[in-house]
């Protein structure tokens, strides 16, 4: 999988302790967020 991103949000995400980790929270929080609003 890709994930498209700009310049700027790909250099604060490598700053991360863990960039892969810190994605993988992202993502999880926004399915979370999405699915609170479907019900």
């Amino acid at each position: 999988m890709n994930i498209r991103m700009t310049k700027s949000m790909k250099e604060e995400v490598q700053q991360q302790d863990d960039p892969p980790e810190f994605c993988r929270e992202a993502i999880q929080k926004a399915l979370d967020e999405k699915k609170g609003e479907q019900q």
